[in-house]
């Protein structure tokens, strides 16, 4: 669990450096919320970077129920 919590925020960091998740290649992003999803390692400060990555790739058919386990549902209204 701690080795996802790192790959977790070193995804994080390479997409800051690379103009924001709005730029990341949509297989990455998807792939940063699963793993964050499966291991539950979840940070509460991280949570307006998860909805942008499902905001951002809202047409990838699982984002829904990554933004549901993720908590996300009341972040989600009118977007």
């Amino acid at each position: 669990r701690e080795r996802a919590r790192g790959m977790a925020s070193e995804g994080k960091d390479a997409a800051e450096k690379t103009g924001g998740v709005e730029g990341a290649m949509p297989p990455v992003a998807h792939a940063c919320l699963l793993q964050v999803a499966t291991f539950a390692v979840a940070e509460k400060e991280d949570k307006e970077l998860y909805r942008r990555i499902v905001v951002s790739f809202s047409w990838r058919r699982q984002m829904p129920r990554l933004a549901i386990t993720l908590g996300l549902e009341d972040e989600m209204d009118g977007n």
